[in-house]
């Protein structure tokens, strides 16, 4: 999911949409970080208080210096995949592993999705 929003961050920062770049990019410590700095923590402590500070630089960035955002995106994008193998594991190779993630993602886009259109299409909540 903190892919995700980072890649819609991206999107909106490409098409001027500052205000939407900037949504998206707080998303992952505003929302998910919470969700995720047990798990991390329970391998290693460091990783889970290193996650945090480099999601705020990333939201940080992009607040102040837009420009300088992409270049913030891959380094985090190189840590996330990092984090992944550690709190994982070789079960981040595995099919079923993948699958499950998947699953949870196609689970968790209906409810954005759900939160952001009214019926008959109307959006009503663009940041989600």
């Amino acid at each position: 999911m903190i892919r995700g929003y980072i890649h819609s961050s991206l999107l909106n920062l490409e098409n001027n949409n500052t205000e939407l770049a900037a949504a998206h990019a707080g998303h992952p410590i505003g929302e998910l970080y919470i969700l995720i700095k047990d798990k991390i923590a329970e391998k290693d402590p460091a990783p889970a208080e290193d996650a945090k500070k480099r999601l705020e630089d990333m939201f940080n960035t992009m607040r102040t210096s837009p420009e300088d955002y992409p270049v913030k995106v891959n380094e985090i994008e190189k840590f996330l995949t990092e984090l992944v193998t550690t709190v994982v594991g070789e079960d981040v190779k595995e099919e079923s592993f993948i699958a499950s993630v998947i699953i949870r993602l196609l689970g968790d886009a209906s409810e954005e999705y759900e939160e952001a259109i009214v019926t008959a299409g109307e959006i009503k909540n663009i940041i989600e």
